[in-house]
């Protein structure tokens, strides 16, 4: 024996100090040393003192091993065991990676259900805005297909129809009527007279003004006038008239002479001022009533019963009236200011009528302003674009979880087909298991590499696998720790690996260790 079987000086958990010298005759170590003792006694101090000795050649079988090399998966139908500290880590990484997966899982249906809520609320924030519109403008108007599903399509449809080529400030179809009705109101506002005031009735009317007629001695007026014309109408007076009767008083007279007479009287220079400025004040007149009206419409101020702008005609033409012997001007400023409301008028009514025939147009096209405007609520509304920032932020994350998946499980797929083959050994453990009697056998897991079944070899128990023991389960680990000390194991050729120099089994005394459970001849069988 060499020093290598010495203990010296062990101080560890029972020990104090202890040394046990290989050259001492009562006890020599061996090779091959099985420690038994009760739990407490020191058998893992011992054993760890003399792996930390030489750990490169020296091979412990103790519950670490146990642990590190058998893993017992229980099941409701009964046992598996994973073989192999290579396979035990191997299935830990895939068990890792599985966790990995059902929390990738897990938390790609929270964030799919997060963004289901997401789309959920942009749809009913985009249908409450829809549904405004539509009774805004008494129209149509259909949500974008799979809204609800696609929200950011949805969006940018809307956005689409927003920048339709259609102008109109509208914001409902009542918006639409009223402006229509007004412009309607305005352009039907008679104006024909007033427009009519422009240069050439300017320079007739100062025609007139110009003009000095002396008054006549008898009292002839317009009234006087037209009451002659009326008389001359109603007798139905002409050249080739003769003697008639009067049908006011019913006397006979001379129709011919009369009506010379008469045309005498109208005929006069006097009498044609009068008629002429009474005709261009009832021009004025009406003028003024339909310029009055029309600032009504327009919602304009009315200073008096004459519009301020006519005002410099009416008091030309009284002027006249009271001295036709006199000439009679309008300043260049009155002429202008009424030829610039003209020309304002004008240019109003034209733009009115435009306006009108485009709002017509839009009112025709309703449907389509309804999608416009509908449209601009709809990209404007902030809780929308709020929305679609955080579900843009959730697919982000829903695609990256779907990334680290797919690495994931890629991973675990190579990983599930890295385990070692442990058939043969399998194979080696069966043989020894039946010749230790036991009534059970390990079958290939198909379905996952390194597994291995524990199944009943009694058929007619009508159980297909079965729960192993603590005691089992350290046996099997005993035949792998035994198996892995020989380079070959055959009937007649067994050889031990060379590089061992200390082999311990530790066991504890109890009743239903393995070691006290096997048959001498099996125990015998292992050490040959």
């Amino acid at each position: 024996m060499t020093n290598d079987y010495n203990i010296e000086n062990v101080n560890k958990k029972s020990f104090d100090n202890y040394t046990y010298l290989d050259s001492e005759s009562k006890h020599s170590m061996s090779k091959v040393n099985v420690f038994f003792g009760c739990n407490g006694s020191g058998k893992t101090a011992l054993a760890q003192y003399f792996y930390e000795k030489s750990p490169e050649t020296t091979k412990i079988f103790n519950s670490s091993y146990v642990r590190n090399n058998i893993l017992k998966q229980q099941g409701v139908q009964g046992s598996s065991i994973i073989i192999g500290n290579e396979n035990i880590n191997l299935q830990r990484e895939i068990d890792s990676l599985k966790n990995d997966l059902d929390k990738i899982t897990n938390e790609g249906t929270q964030l799919k259900e997060e963004k289901e809520m997401l789309s959920s609320e942009i749809e009913n924030q985009m249908r409450e805005i829809i549904i405004s519109q539509k009774d805004n403008f008494l129209t149509r108007i259909k949500q974008k297909p799979n809204a609800k599903e696609n929200p950011q399509n949805a969006f940018n449809l809307w956005k689409k129809d927003s920048q339709l080529n259609i102008q109109s400030s509208a914001k409902s179809i009542n918006e639409l009527d009223k402006e229509i009705g007004l412009l309607t109101s305005q352009l039907n506002a008679p104006l024909q007279n007033f427009l009519s005031l422009k240069d050439s009735f300017v320079e007739n009317i100062q025609k007139y003004l110009h003009k000095k007629v002396i008054r006549p001695q008898g009292k002839i007026n317009h009234e006087l006038i037209d009451w002659l014309k009326k008389g001359i109408y109603l007798h139905n007076l002409t050249e080739n008239s003769k003697e008639m009767k009067c049908l006011f008083c019913g006397e006979n007279f001379n129709g011919h002479s009369t009506l010379k007479l008469l045309q005498r009287k109208i005929d006069n220079n006097y009498s044609l001022l009068t008629e002429k400025l009474q005709s261009f004040e009832n021009i004025l007149n009406k003028s003024n009533q339909q310029l009055i009206n029309y600032n009504n419409i327009m919602g304009k101020e009315n200073t008096g019963k004459i519009a301020s702008i006519l005002q410099p005609f009416f008091d030309a033409i009284q002027q006249k009236k009271n001295g036709p012997e006199k000439e009679i001007l309008i300043s260049n400023n009155s002429q202008k200011a009424l030829f610039d409301k003209i020309n304002n008028i004008s240019q109003t009514v034209k733009s009115n009528q435009f306006r009108l025939q485009k709002l017509q147009e839009e009112r025709a096209n309703k449907e389509k302003i309804a999608r416009k405007r509908t449209g601009e609520l709809i990209v404007k509304n902030k809780i929308i674009n709020d929305n679609l920032d955080s579900l843009k932020e959730k697919e982000s994350t829903i695609k990256t979880k779907r990334n680290d998946y797919e690495v994931t499980r890629n991973k675990l797929v190579k990983l599930e087909d890295q385990s070692k083959d442990y058939t043969g050994f399998m194979q080696l453990i069966n043989k020894q298991l039946y010749l230790a009697g036991a009534d059970y056998s390990l079958k290939v897991n198909n379905s996952t590499n390194g597994v291995f079944n524990v199944v009943v070899n009694d058929s007619s128990l009508n159980i297909d696998n079965k729960q192993l023991s603590e005691g089992e389960i350290r046996l099997i680990a005993f035949l792998k720790f035994y198996y892995e000390l020989f380079l070959r194991i055959g009937n007649n050729n067994t050889q031990l690996k060379q590089d061992i120099c200390i082999l311990q089994v530790k066991s504890a005394e109890k009743c239903n260790d393995f070691l006290h459970s096997l048959a001498a001849h099996f125990l015998f069988y292992l050490v040959i």
